[in-house]
């Protein structure tokens, strides 16, 4: 069934399908604080050895937080394999919302932490040559995929400032669809 809409509703519907307000800006906001931190004249393992953190007054819908964590992981591009495409410089592996959570006694999780601080991770695959410089033009050249990814990571983090109590099912779902596994049990 399609349902047409005029541009007035259109209008209305801006923060459509859930997404909470301002999770873009500070997205992008997050995205523009890290390139400017990083610096292409650093040792690519010296540079990505220690988290940056960012300090300030963010907010997502009704989410007001003072400080974002990035740690980001190096990881051996000579683990993956590519077959149908040229092997690149730097390959964007993940990221990950790093929320804490403890199952209660009716077995759901429970939010654990301080939501005061969001703290991600961002991995990605780097060669032996690999330089700084090769990590931020790829940065730049995957801005869109950053700013998206960055955004989903901190949609994470506001769903447990609105619900702090996960129901098991729920997790297991998601996490089997983005791990492939839950915990150490593989499918």
């Amino acid at each position: 069934m399609k349902i047409r809409i005029n541009e007035k509703q259109y209008i209305k519907l801006n923060e459509a399908v859930g997404v909470p307000t301002n999770i873009v800006e500070v997205a992008r906001q997050l995205y523009e604080k890290i390139m400017s931190e990083l610096n292409p004249d650093d040792d690519l393992e010296t540079q990505f050895n220690k988290p940056i953190i960012f300090k300030g007054d963010f907010q997502i819908g009704n989410y007001k937080f003072k400080k974002i964590k990035i740690y980001f992981k190096l990881e051996d591009l000579n683990d993956y394999t590519f077959t149908n495409i040229e092997k690149p410089k730097v390959l964007l592996s993940s990221m990950t919302h790093h929320g804490k959570v403890e199952m209660n006694a009716k077995f759901n999780y429970e939010v654990s932490q301080n939501l005061n601080t969001v703290t991600l991770s961002i991995i990605f695959a780097v060669d032996n040559d690999t330089t700084s410089q090769d990590v931020i033009n790829e940065f730049k050249k995957e801005k869109v995929v950053m700013i998206s990814s960055l955004a989903h990571e901190l949609k994470h983090a506001y769903d447990e400032s609105v619900n702090s109590l996960v129901q098991t099912h729920k997790r297991v779902d998601y996490k089997i669809g983005n791990e492939r596994r839950f915990g150490d049990i593989l499918p």
